[in-house]
């Protein structure tokens, strides 16, 4: 279903917000860093003009190497299993992570408290496996004891 929405509303928001960001209005796509407890998030959003979808991604400040991809693909089913909305999908040839959320545009616009919720919770996810991540990839914790401590996080803490 096409969609009227574009992502100059979305560069309103963002600007009323005080965010710096780059927007190719040609690609339709927006990029800037959130800076999260272990680093900046580097976030994106693509407007799909033909399917409706608003899609978010987030990329964490975790670098990895190949040796790794393993244990990242482990750590992002077990992450995945847990998520209702989205999920971590692992770049194996660049080596590196991001979580994705497709929101479908209804009836053409986002609210302001959408916008605010789409980010909110792609951000909050990529910082809540952010440090299970890293903890996975410099070795200080397995796949099992990284996950279960992010999941075990009391909210709020991060």
């Amino acid at each position: 279903m096409p969609t009227h929405f574009s992502l100059d509303r979305l560069a309103e928001f963002l600007k009323s917000e005080d965010i710096e960001f780059d927007h190719d209005a040609e690609e339709q796509i927006i990029q800037f860093g959130v800076e999260g407890d272990g680093g900046v998030h580097e976030v994106y959003f693509d407007l799909d003009q033909i399917s409706g979808l608003l899609m978010t991604a987030v990329r964490p400040p975790v670098e990895f190497a190949v040796e790794h991809l393993g244990k990242i693909y482990e750590a992002t089913a077990r992450a995945n299993h847990l998520l209702s909305l989205g999920g971590f999908q692992v770049n194996s040839e660049d080596c590196f992570l991001m979580f994705v959320l497709g929101v479908p545009i209804e009836d053409g616009d986002l609210s302001v408290a959408q916008m605010e919720q789409v980010l909110g919770t792609a951000l909050e996810c990529s910082d809540l496996y952010q440090q299970a991540f890293a903890d996975i990839v410099s070795g200080n914790a397995t796949v099992d004891q990284a996950i279960h401590a992010a999941e075990s996080e009391p909210e709020g803490e991060g």
